[in-house]
C-alpha cells in the first residue's frame, strides 16, 4: 500500500515505537516533538523553520568537508528556497538529532521522489562537523532508509556519490546499499562535468506488514 504523506500521518508504522528499556538495561530519552524514527542515541524529524540558525551554522562550518560533494544552505534566503522544495510532495527533509540534548547531528534529503510504478527517490546528506565520527550518520541514515521504506511507501532509494568521497562511499555501503555502476558526466559541478557511482538499496517483501527495511544485521 502506498500511502500519501497526510495518510502516512496517520499510520501505525509511522509512530515511533514506545520507550522500553535498552538493551544495556537504561531508560531511553522520551520521545521528542515530531520524532518520527529513533534509536537508542538519536531520532529524525522533519526539517522545521525554526532549523535556520543551526543549519546555516552546521553548513559554515562544515565548509571543508562538504566541499564539493554537496551545498547545503548558508544562508537566510536559500533556507527559504530549500525549506519550500522540501515541504513539495516530491521532496523530504530530515534531520537527525541526538536524544539526549535535541543538537543536529546530520540532514538526510530524500530527493525527487516519484510515484506510479518506480516508487523511488534519490537520498543526499551532509553531517554536522562537530559530531563526526561518532556513528550518527550511519544510524541517521538507517533511520531515513527505514521511514522512505515503512512511511513513504517507496521500494527503492538511491545515492549519487563522486568516486573521490570516501566518507560518502563508505557510509552508504555500511548501510546495505550496493553499487550498481558509474555514471558518466552525471552532474555539472564548479565547471565541469563529474562522474558519480550509483549505490542503491531496495525495500524487502514482508507478508507480515508489507513493505520492510533492510534488515541490517544480515548486511
Amino acid at each position: 500500500m502506498v500511502l500519501s504523506r497526510s495518510e502516512a500521518e496517520a499510520h501505525p508504522l509511522r509512530q515511533p515505537a514506545a520507550s522500553t528499556a535498552s538493551a544495556s538495561g537504561r531508560q531511553p530519552e522520551p520521545l521528542r516533538e515530531g520524532c518520527l524514527r529513533r534509536t537508542e542515541r538519536v531520532y529524525i524529524r522533519r526539517v522545521r523553520g525554526s532549523d535556520r540558525s543551526s543549519l546555516i551554522e552546521i553548513a559554515r562550518r562544515g565548509q571543508p568537508f562538504h566541499h564539493p560533494w554537496i551545498r547545503p544552505p548558508m544562508s537566510r534566503r536559500s533556507f527559504k528556497q530549500y525549506l519550500c522544495r522540501t515541504s513539495k510532495p516530491d521532496a523530504e527533509g530530515l534531520v537527525c538529532c541526538l536524544c539526549k540534548t535535541g543538537e543536529i547531528a546530520g540532514v538526510f534529503n530524500l530527493n525527487n521522489i516519484v510515484r506510479g510504478s518506480l516508487l523511488t527517490a534519490f537520498v543526499a546528506y551532509y553531517a554536522n562537523p562537530s559530531l563526526l565520527g561518532k556513528g550518527y550518520m550511519t544510524e541517521g541514515l538507517k533511520l531515513s532508509v527505514e521511514h522512505a521504506f515503512l512511511c513513504l511507501g517507496l521500494h527503492r532509494l538511491e545515492a549519487m556519490v563522486q568516486p573521490d568521497n570516501t566518507r560518502s562511499r563508505a557510509l552508504v555501503e555500511r548501510c546495505g546499499f550496493r553499487h550498481e555502476g558509474v555514471a558518466k558526466d552525471y552532474q555539472y559541478i564548479e565547471g565541469s562535468w563529474r562522474d558519480h557511482e550509483r549505490w542503491a538499496i531496495v525495500a524487502k517483501k514482508s507478508d507480515k506488514e508489507g513493505f520492510k527495511a533492510i534488515s541490517w544485521s544480515e548486511r
